[in-house]
């Protein structure tokens, strides 16, 4: 893959010995979706303390999120984003690389060797999607801009519970004969997507936001009693629910507010630098809600 980092971008110092590590969601969370995108004092404020405070805490921090490094890349453009993060792990943590101010864009080896090892393929969800087809489960193709070089992303339309259910049952069972992994979550509609469907993502096996936590826990040796997450919806669940301190932003989607995560009061990047604050220096912050 290409180098993927816009012009006009910095990284943030290389943390030799990180000692903690936060992820983020990024479309909704880091990145509040706008009809006018333009760069707001919230993104200046997060940029800044990221800036400032990564090096001396050896917090490592990046973004975990099913849009592809391309699409992260044309957001951010659009956005007038100054600063990418330490890692971005995307199309669903199918893609990893690794940024800081020493050594440039970097794409993870073991990852990369891993997921090109890992038997996925477009043929496969053809033959999946279709077989689906066959069973009266209907699956749409979403815009290519959802895509990714491992992902292949479909909305399913909700019908009955019970249909529902049939539906997710049986993808599971075909992504297992195959090898693959799905990923159903709700769609979040504040990001675009149409009404009352989900999210289906096919991926390879072993892939997910999960995964890649595990991965970056593993190779920087981090314990988990280290870690944190910042999310907006039920795609970030699996993420949240793998770190010590899980944040939904104020913006969130309210299913994902009903379960035992910390709901910020502030929507966005306001809402993460308010918990960054509060795990890095154990203060008070002014937008902190328990749940």
């Amino acid at each position: 893959m290409d180098h993927p980092t816009p012009a006009g971008i910095a990284y943030l110092p290389h943390i030799p010995t990180p000692e903690s590590i936060i992820f983020s969601d990024f479309d909704g969370t880091y990145l509040l979706p706008s009809p006018n995108p333009e760069r707001t004092p919230a993104t200046d404020a997060l940029e800044s303390y990221l800036q400032q405070e990564c090096l001396p805490q050896r917090l490592l921090f990046g973004w975990i999120t099913g849009s592809s490094l391309d699409n992260v890349a044309q957001k951010s453009m659009r956005y007038s984003l100054r600063l990418w993060p330490h890692f971005i792990a995307g199309a669903l943590g199918t893609q990893l690389w690794m940024f800081s101010q020493e050594h440039g864009a970097v794409q993870e080896p073991m990852w990369e060797q891993r997921m090109t090892e890992s038997g996925f393929s477009q043929e496969k969800t053809d033959t999946i999607v279709a077989a689906l087809s066959r069973d009266g489960i209907r699956l749409v193709a979403q815009a290519s801009h959802n895509q990714g070089p491992r992902k292949v992303a479909y909305y399913y339309f909700m019908d009955t519970p019970e249909r529902d259910a049939r539906a997710k049952e049986r993808t599971l069972q075909l992504v297992e004969d195959f090898g693959l992994t799905v990923h159903f979550a709700r769609c979040g509609v504040g990001v675009g997507d149409p009404n009352n469907c989900y999210d289906v993502d096919f991926t390879p096996r072993g892939s997910g936001k999960k995964a890649i936590v595990d991965h970056l826990l593993s190779i920087w040796n981090i314990p988990q009693d280290r870690t944190a997450a910042f999310g907006d919806s039920q795609n970030d669940k699996t993420m949240l629910d793998t770190v010590a301190h899980g944040f939904v932003v104020a913006n969130a989607e309210e299913s994902i507010k009903q379960d035992h995560y910390t709901i910020l009061q502030a929507p966005g990047p306001a809402g993460i630098l308010d918990g960054l604050r509060h795990i890095t220096a154990n203060s008070q912050p002014q937008h902190l809600a328990q749940p």
